[in-house]
């Protein structure tokens, strides 16, 4: 394959070889998300929504709470 290295040589070029795909390995895994962006947008959109819904329960819940304490007119 190499035959103009000598053994010492082409065990280095081996080893620069080995260190050149790990970082190269490392780039690409610091580059690119983990989570795909579309994911990440849909979790947002879903925490958003159950943020707002537990605001409306919590309105609700603060009415109930306030007419049981209101004297009643009758």
């Amino acid at each position: 394959m190499l035959p103009n290295l000598s053994a010492s040589q082409l065990i280095i070029f081996l080893v620069l070889i080995e260190h050149a795909i790990i970082i190269t390995r490392a780039a690409i895994s610091a580059l690119v998300p983990h989570t795909p962006t579309s994911v990440v947008l849909q979790i947002a959109k879903l925490e958003h929504r159950r943020r707002e819904a537990l605001k409306i329960l919590e309105r609700e819940s603060m009415r109930e709470h306030q007419r049981q304490q209101s004297p009643s007119n009758i």
